[in-house]
């Protein structure tokens, strides 16, 4: 006699395909800051798992401390092992640098409210906040080399023309509606209100354009 399959059970068992899903072992699943732990967690699993070949972001604000170093150690693991990089939700700061370094990158649909989307901004000082002219310099142009000159130059040193550190180029996987029309791409200075819909929209780019491809 067959046993029936009551609605618990089924919903058990796609619980248990879904964690399955999670842990594969050739994807890293990184949730939240850029960190020295998680960078630790991460390595080790480099290590111990030689299928890992994805990346994927949830919802990073970028890293709180320890960015430069965090960054260059994350992209020595994604060129020695030719890591691709995904990112859901918010996907800041150091976390968008470490995605753009990648020369595979996919937009994933986000998990929650918050739309998918990459923020570029300028490298800053921990200790005063002035901006590392020098540094973000070098960052955007190692972003370009590794994207085969996809993503401009001139598009990444509009972060220059921010006024504060919420300021900087945005890129989303869907259009956002703006004042001026959709868009993917925007220029914020910082200051606007309410936020994103007063900024400026780069019409005519799509993340495709820059080498960014769009997952499902």
């Amino acid at each position: 006699m067959k046993k029936k399959i009551t609605p618990c059970l089924a919903f058990a068992y796609i619980l248990l395909l879904m964690s399955a899903c999670n842990s594969s072992d050739t994807r890293y699943v990184w949730d939240g800051a850029v960190v020295e732990s998680k960078y630790q967690d991460f390595q080790r699993k480099i290590k111990d798992q030689d299928a890992l070949k994805e990346l994927e972001f949830r919802n990073s604000p970028g890293a709180p401390a320890k960015a430069g170093i965090l960054t260059n150690a994350i992209e020595t693991q994604i060129d020695k092992k030719g890591i691709h990089t995904f990112a859901r939700g918010q996907c800041a700061s150091a976390c968008a640098n470490i995605f753009l370094l990648s020369p595979q990158r996919t937009l994933l649909p986000s998990l929650n409210k918050v739309r998918t989307h990459l923020m570029i901004h300028v490298s800053r000082a921990s200790d005063n906040g002035e901006i590392d002219y020098g540094g973000s310099e070098k960052m955007n142009k190692r972003i370009v080399s590794k994207n085969a000159g996809k993503i401009p130059l001139e598009l990444l040193d509009k972060i220059f023309d921010a006024k504060n550190k919420q300021g900087g180029i945005y890129i989303f996987r869907e259009p956002i509606v703006t004042d001026q029309g959709e868009a993917y791409v925007l220029f914020c200075a910082g200051d606007e209100v309410p936020f994103l819909r007063t900024c400026k929209p780069m019409k005519g780019i799509k993340p495709q354009d820059l080498g960014i491809s769009i997952g499902v």
